[in-house]
């Protein structure tokens, strides 16, 4: 599972950060914005599990 930022609306989006699951499958992580733009998850996919994107979510850093 990968943790990626857009700077704006246009850019592609960067890997932030990667995480790797425990042996049942879950995960959990905590990932600090440093700059402005748009989050989303990746699952890169399994042999038996497909890839999954999730929406941005836009954040604005004070």
């Amino acid at each position: 599972m990968a943790c990626w930022r857009a700077a704006a609306a246009k850019c592609a989006y960067k890997t932030v950060k990667t995480v790797a699951s425990g042996t049942a499958g879950a995960l959990t992580t905590t990932v600090k914005a440093s700059a402005d733009g748009s989050y989303r998850y990746k699952f890169a996919g399994t042999t038996t599990t497909g890839t999954v994107t999730t929406t941005g979510d836009y954040v604005d850093v004070k």
